[in-house]
């Protein structure tokens, strides 16, 4: 998923004048405190009156999270965890649906407590938010059937069109090969960038692009699911850390890898990925801000 985009710049600077009207010091209710009742972590003070945490997912990107037809409430990947990381941390939980690149300014305007919707762990992201890594996720290009064979990595991308959802690590990706592809005097990629991976996939379906890019586990479901539509293109590529994102500094980030050490301890982690069908992409510890990239 995104690595780094132009909104998270502002975000830092939001970030920072947050942290400005604290009036200098530790704010009032931001250090550690007691756990909660029903739960053995400790979360930081300013949690223990709030009976509900609220975690920010796309609502669209199954098997990660997306709404199905006729259901209320998110389902997937995201979703079943975030359920149960809150049952562990003593608190209720609202899984809430959230444009991709609404989700981390949300965190630090205090509207969603976790972000969960595979967001690449990278050095540029970890200036505005901490993350617990749970994922090792890669890309995979897919499309349709015809195009097995002929485009096999971001390489083949010349003289071709891709689609990809806004703000995704799949952006700078592709926008990276276009300009190689410029470089080395080979005909041009054209990029279309979507609010959402279901438009990019509309895209594909209708013959306005003939590739798209996204995470691994999204192409491999989406492909399963098109009844012979799609296709996946080549070897997937660029495997990193996801994390959960919570506030930077927030206090949130060590109780939440905690509870998740816990799932992973009881099975309940492995359980949820094979329901799932992507138990390939387990992460055998939980870290904090561990991504590299």
């Amino acid at each position: 998923m995104p690595r780094f985009t132009p909104y998270l710049a502002a975000l830092a600077a939001g970030v920072l004048a947050v942290t400005a009207t604290g009036c200098g010091g530790t704010a009032a209710g931001d250090g550690p405190g007691a756990a909660p009742s029903g739960s053995a972590i400790a979360l930081p003070a300013r949690y223990h009156d709030k009976d509900t945490l609220v975690i920010g997912v796309v609502g669209a990107v199954p098997p990660q999270s997306f709404v199905p037809p006729g259901a209320k409430e998110p389902q997937g990947v995201d979703p079943d965890l975030g359920r149960a990381l809150a049952a562990v941390l003593g608190k209720k939980v609202v899984v809430r649906p959230m444009p991709f690149d609404s989700i981390l300014p949300a965190l630090a305007a205090g509207r969603a407590d976790l972000g969960m919707s595979g967001f690449t762990d990278t050095k540029q992201r970890q200036q505005v938010v901490d993350f617990v890594d749970y994922l090792d996720v890669g890309s995979s290009l897919f499309g349709t059937p015809d195009k097995v064979g002929k485009i096999k990595s971001l390489a083949d991308l010349c003289g071709h069109s891709v689609a990809v959802a806004r703000a995704t690590a799949q952006v700078p990706d592709v926008t990276e090969q276009a300009a190689k592809c410029t470089r080395e005097g080979k005909p041009p990629v054209k990029i279309s960038v979507y609010p959402d991976q279901n438009a990019a996939n509309l895209d594909i379906t209708s013959g306005r692009s003939e590739v798209s890019d996204t995470d691994t586990t999204v192409a491999a479901h989406l492909v399963s699911a098109s009844s012979g539509q799609l296709a996946l293109l080549g070897e997937p590529y660029n495997k990193a850390l996801e994390g959960i994102a919570v506030a930077k500094d927030s206090g949130l980030a060590e109780p939440v890898r905690a509870a998740l050490e816990k799932l992973m301890a009881d099975g309940t982690y492995r359980q949820v990925l094979r329901k799932w069908n992507v138990e390939q992409i387990a992460v055998d510890k939980p870290t904090v801000n561990g991504g590299t990239r």
